[in-house]
């Protein structure tokens, strides 16, 4: 494992990282180890790995339900105590139900008793692996430089909306199965590609080809923002060769 710039952000080995049991790491590192030095936390604590604690540490509405993101596309009447998590452009609706979790993150829906919210991973064992990734994976990741959410996406395309926070850069990069266009929505971009660098404002475009070094910068005095517009035959953030980064990927 190794520190990086960013004094919050650890980067692990992907290829070690695929090869961990999935077990928490208080159970499997902290309790083991030898050299560690632990203080009692005094505070108040609640574990937030599962979908019925989200609920439980959230704003809830007079009937106990809660709308996790800012979707305006979640529509619910005579229901209780229910957790709403939607981020596709489709309408998610709901009547008369009590004590759901209801997660759609654009590549499946999980239907949950909230009673049962921590104890469904058996079901997932018997899944396929990539449908569990599915499952387990939002549509919004967040990176030392901003965060991404998935918009829309088949095989052969994907939209991101991409934030990129203000005096941050994206690594120096490029793509073998994969064009990409870019659009700003706000703020001012420095965009390079391969020897060239220039700028882009609101409502300006350009165009990233198979294998050209490219690289996304916020020179403004805001958050960047930009939509992202992937064509190709592969998606997937392992399609990325990376020259530079601040953040030692």
């Amino acid at each position: 494992m190794e520190e990086v710039s960013d004094s919050s952000l650890f980067s692990i080995d992907k290829k070690i990282f695929k090869k961990c049991p999935d077990k928490s790491i208080d159970i499997a590192l902290i309790e083991k180890s030898k050299n560690t030095f632990m203080l009692e936390f005094e505070g108040v604590w609640d574990d937030l790995g599962t979908w019925k604690n989200l609920w439980r540490n959230n704003k809830k509405d007079s009937k106990g339900n809660v709308m996790f993101n800012s979707s305006k596309n979640i529509f619910f009447e005579k229901s209780k105590n229910s957790f709403f998590y939607n981020v596709d452009s489709k309408p998610l609706v709901a009547y008369g139900i009590e004590n759901l979790i209801v997660i759609n993150n654009g590549d499946g829906l999980l239907l949950l008793d909230k009673s049962n919210s921590d104890s469904f991973k058996n079901l997932l064992s018997k899944i396929g692996e990539n449908k569990i990734h599915n499952l387990k994976k939002t549509a919004l990741e967040k990176r030392p430089w901003g965060k991404f959410e998935v918009i829309l996406k088949n095989e052969s395309f994907q939209i991101k909306k991409i934030s990129v926070k203000k005096g941050c850069k994206l690594s120096l990069q490029s793509h073998t199965k994969r064009v990409e266009h870019w659009i700003v929505l706000k703020g001012n971009a420095r965009v390079t590609k391969d020897k060239k660098s220039f700028e882009l404002r609101k409502n300006q475009s350009t165009f990233i080809p198979i294998n050209c070094k490219h690289r996304l910068e916020n020179i403004g005095k805001r958050e960047l923002e930009i939509i992202e517009i992937q064509t190709g035959t592969y998606f997937g953030e392992d399609d990325i060769i990376r020259y530079d980064d601040d953040y030692g990927r």
